[in-house]
């Protein structure tokens, strides 16, 4: 989630992320409850959004389908897996963070298995 002007919480490394696997902030210390109450700074001029032509802002009120183009270490992976991983249906579980989306769907078959080196990764990468 991103708040314009932020969202008012001690500044960590540079950060007002949450990420609290690594124990860093939270509200309170802990992940967010119904109820709780987020107050945002002042926002620094206008928004990102607001500088762009409407027609190149995208429309997600529907079901977008994700583009995928095989990474670094698709040579990991077995022609069967990137089959599953192109064709099947996954869902967003609630285990997701700021560090990435846990998919739930069928198993991706891996040649070896599925310890695979990260790296850096361009936003929206999956």
């Amino acid at each position: 989630m991103a708040v314009a002007g932020g969202i008012e919480i001690p500044v960590v490394m540079g950060s007002r992320s949450t990420y609290l696997r690594g124990g860093f902030r939270g509200l309170e210390g802990r992940a967010l409850r119904k109820g709780d109450v987020l107050e945002s700074g002042q926002p620094i001029g206008p928004g990102f959004f607001s500088s762009l032509p409407a027609e190149l802002i995208p429309n997600y009120s529907h079901d977008p389908i994700p583009r995928v183009v095989l990474g670094p270490q698709d040579e990991e992976i077995t022609e069967e897996g990137v089959a599953t991983f192109l064709t099947a249906d996954y869902t967003i579980t609630q285990r997701s963070d700021w560090m990435g989306c846990l998919l739930e769907g069928p198993p991706i078959r891996h040649k070896i298995g599925p310890d695979i080196i990260s790296d850096a990764m361009a936003f929206g990468s999956i």
